[in-house]
């Protein structure tokens, strides 16, 4: 369910840290959280119910026990933010979507590069292989470099 790591405050120029801050990044997979709410006991385990089940009720029934679940579930309704709140909340939002849409353009351009050098390497080692089997079968080293693309050097190192 949750996956982390953590991250000290750095000086660019030297790489030594600074301070006693260390950030720690948590990534919660709601998928993998399966506990009903009489099984949540801890303030986590709490929260992450909360907001994976948010949508299911209008009253939480944690909202009672905890003024932050109550603000949580508050903030979650858009109708009930302050126009501030709206505003900081638009621009988080689009912070996250621009961040996501650009991590989705970045990991579909390496699946194509990688695809790419896949088949051009595949396709020059099927080469190597063909230029092999004709080496084997006794056709001259410059007839092979001819139909395979592939140097009279290369060949002779087959």
């Amino acid at each position: 369910m949750l996956s982390g790591n953590t991250t000290a405050k750095t000086n660019e120029a030297t790489g030594k840290t600074f301070g006693e801050v260390k950030l720690k990044q948590i990534y919660l997979s709601f998928d993998l959280f399966n506990l009903r709410e009489e099984e949540c006991k801890t303030p986590l385990e709490n929260m992450v119910y909360i907001l994976k089940n948010m949508n299911l009720f209008d009253m939480s029934p944690f909202k009672e026990k905890n003024n932050a679940f109550k603000r949580l579930l508050d903030v979650a309704n858009l109708e009930a933010m302050t126009s501030h709140e709206r505003a900081v909340y638009d621009e988080n939002l689009k912070i996250y979507r621009d961040w996501r849409n650009t991590l989705e353009y970045a990991v579909e351009e390496a699946e194509m590069k990688g695809v790419t050098k896949g088949k051009a390497e595949g396709k020059v080692e099927e080469q190597r292989q063909i230029a092999a089997n004709f080496k084997k079968q006794g056709v001259n080293i410059e007839t092979i470099a001819q139909c395979t693309g592939l140097s009279v050097e290369e060949i002779d190192k087959l």
